[in-house]
C-alpha cells in the first residue's frame, strides 16, 4: 500500500493536490483533493477523503505508471476530456441524391444522407473519387431544401436541431432547411490525411484537436494566447501509454494538437483516429490527464471549463 506521502506526491502530479508532500493525513486541504481523485474514480468507493485499501487498489498502479513513463519535468498534470474523430468516408454509404456542394457554388457529388452528415460532423472526409473535401461555410439552401430532408430527419432523430447545426451541416427555420454546409476539396498531406493548422498533417492517435479561442463555445480567457491549448503545442497524455495501435505501434503519451472544432472547448481534446474502423480498435479513454511544457502557470490546477462531469 502507498505511505501518505507516496499517495500525495502522485496526486500532484496527476494534478489533484497542491499542498506539501508532508504525509498529514488530517490536513483538510488534502482530504478535499482526494476527494476530487475519489469522485473521478468511482472504483475508490465513497468519496469521503480517507485513502484507505480501495482508493489505493486505484491510485497505486496509476503512481507506478508515473514513475515508469512520465516525463521527468512533470510537477502537475490537469484532467482533461478525451473524445475522438477520423475521416468520413463517402463511399460505404452507397448512392444518394443529397447535394454536396463545393465552396465555389458547384455541386461536388451527390451523396447518401448518413455521408453528408458524417462529412458535416467530422469537418473532412473522403468522396468516391477519393478527393479530400473539408468543411469551408454555408449557403442557402433555396431550391434543394427538399432533397436534404433525409438529412434534416437524422438531425432531428439525434437532437441536433437547432442548438447544434454544424453537426448535421444544417441550418433550419422552424422545419424548413434555410442553409446547408459547403465543402472545399484539399490536397492531403504525404501520408494521404488533413493538413491543418501550421501545416501539420492528421495523424492516427497521433494528433488532437484542441479549443484555439476563436469559436463560439471557446473559452475566450485564452484567445489572444493561442487558445487553451494552442496549435504546435507537443502534449504528453497519461491514459494514451501503452495503447496497442494499428499495425502494432504502443502508444508513448504523445500527441501534437494541430486541430480545432466547435464541440471542443476548454479541457477537451478530440483524438484523430485516421478512420472509424481504427477508432473502434483502440479505446479512448473519456477522462485522461495531460501535461505540456508550461501548463502549470497556464492552467489553474482545478480548471474546468468544457469538462463533462
Amino acid at each position: 500500500m502507498l505511505s501518505i506521502p507516496e499517495a500525495q506526491a502522485a496526486l500532484q502530479k496527476l494534478g489533484y493536490y497542491d499542498g506539501e508532500v508532508d504525509g498529514d493525513y488530517e490536513g483538510e486541504n488534502w482530504r478535499d483533493d482526494l476527494r476530487r481523485f475519489q469522485r473521478d474514480y468511482p472504483a475508490c468507493g465513497e468519496a469521503d477523503g480517507w485513502f484507505g485499501a480501495k482508493t489505493d487498489h486505484v491510485l497505486a498502479p496509476i503512481a507506478q505508471a508515473l514513475q515508469r513513463s512520465a516525463p521527468a519535468q512533470i510537477q502537475s498534470m490537469r484532467r482533461w476530456q478525451l473524445t475522438y474523430y477520423h475521416v468520413g468516408m463517402v463511399q460505404p454509404w452507397g448512392p444518394g441524391q443529397v447535394p454536396l456542394y463545393g465552396a465555389d457554388g458547384h455541386v461536388l457529388a451527390p451523396v447518401n444522407a448518413h455521408a453528408f452528415v458524417e462529412a458535416s460532423l467530422e469537418g473532412s472526409s473522403i468522396l468516391a473519387d477519393g478527393r479530400l473535401i473539408n468543411v469551408s461555410g454555408w449557403r442557402d439552401a433555396g431550391a434543394d431544401a427538399p432533397l436534404y430532408k433525409p438529412v434534416l430527419a437524422l438531425a432531428q432523430r439525434n437532437g441536433w436541431l437547432p442548438n447544434k447545426p454544424g453537426y448535421a451541416g444544417l441550418r433550419v427555420s422552424g422545419q424548413q432547411v434555410t442553409q446547408v454546409r459547403t465543402f472545399a476539396v484539399k490536397r492531403p498531406g504525404p501520408g494521404g490525411w488533413p493538413i491543418c493548422a501550421k501545416g501539420i498533417e492528421c495523424r492516427p492517435f497521433r494528433t488532437v484537436a484542441a479549443d484555439n479561442g476563436r469559436l463560439p463555445r471557446h473559452d475566450d480567457r485564452y484567445a489572444s494566447l493561442g487558445g487553451v491549448v494552442p496549435a504546435g503545442t507537443r502534449v504528453w497524455v497519461l491514459e494514451l501509454v501503452g495503447l496497442r495501435l494499428p499495425g502494432g505501434d504502443v502508444h508513448d503519451g504523445w500527441v501534437t494538437v494541430n486541430d480545432t472544432g466547435g464541440g471542443i472547448f476548454g479541457a477537451h481534446f478530440d483524438v484523430f483516429t485516421g478512420t472509424k474502423g481504427w477508432g473502434k480498435q483502440v479505446r479512448i479513454p473519456g477522462r485522461a490527464h495531460v501535461w505540456f511544457d508550461g501548463i502549470e502557470q497556464r492552467i489553474p490546477m482545478n480548471y474546468a471549463y468544457g469538462l463533462q462531469p
